[in-house]
């Protein structure tokens, strides 16, 4: 049975950061190291961004939990002071769309195409390496672990390279009521993978009228019902 060593693996991520050229170090994993053994659902976006390496947020995996619910988050040019544990916007949709779709956050999959972290896409060094690189590390990933569905933030970048290293069938595009944008679902050997606009721009997780074409893509298991502040109470 094949499994994954995560000490191995943080060694060839340092490595191949090392020979990147980049300055920001690197981030793997927003879960803990027990989703490489198995998850039910994986999310997985382009690279980790921020133009600073944050000193209590772990590179390759969390010890406990998801650092989409314990960590604060920097507020951006707009916040000067960081978010309270779990309350940014980016965390607030993942944090509903986990809830929604009935997993814990902890037990998502969920990590970074590329772990090399930049302030954009744009402004990291050596992109095709990184891409490379990248695709051999998921695809060993998802050689283990076995995902029903995976979730991918980015319509354009990182969601075609996992529609391809899935094997994903024919893809179907829903109008996501965000004027044009139209999220994609398709079928891969075990799985359904679903494709969003990244959700820190694209808030449609909380958007009342985003909630019909997300019951189209994720299907039955997606239950707009669900909300944190329902949780809360």
């Amino acid at each position: 049975m094949k499994s994954l060593d995560p000490i191995q693996m943080k060694a060839r991520i340092e490595k191949a950061y090392a020979a990147s050229g980049n300055s920001l170090h690197w981030r793997f994993l927003a879960s803990p190291c027990h989703v490489l053994k198995g998850a039910d659902v994986a999310l997985i976006d382009l690279n980790p961004g921020g133009g600073s390496i944050p000193e209590d947020h772990p590179d390759f995996c969390m010890p406990s939990g998801s650092a989409y619910e314990l960590e604060s988050w920097d507020g951006g040019k707009r916040r000067k002071i960081p978010y309270p544990p779990g309350e940014s916007p980016l965390q607030i949709q993942m944090r509903t769309l986990f809830l929604r779709l009935c997993v814990k956050a902890e037990d998502v999959l969920a990590g970074h195409l590329v772990p090399f972290r930049s302030p954009s896409w744009k402004e990291l060094k050596g992109h095709e390496e990184a891409l490379r690189f990248g695709r051999q590390l998921w695809r060993e990933v998802f050689d283990v672990v076995r995902p029903s569905l995976v979730v991918v933030m980015g319509l354009n970048d990182a969601g075609p390279i996992i529609e391809s290293l899935l094997g994903a069938g024919s893809t179907e595009r829903v109008p996501i009521g965000w004027g044009a944008i139209a999220g994609r679902k398709s079928s891969f050997a075990g799985g359904r993978l679903v494709v969003l606009p990244h959700l820190s721009r694209f808030k449609v997780v909380t958007k009342e009228k985003c909630q019909p074409a997300l019951q189209e893509l994720f299907g039955r298991r997606y239950d707009p019902s669900l909300s944190l502040q329902k949780k809360a109470g």
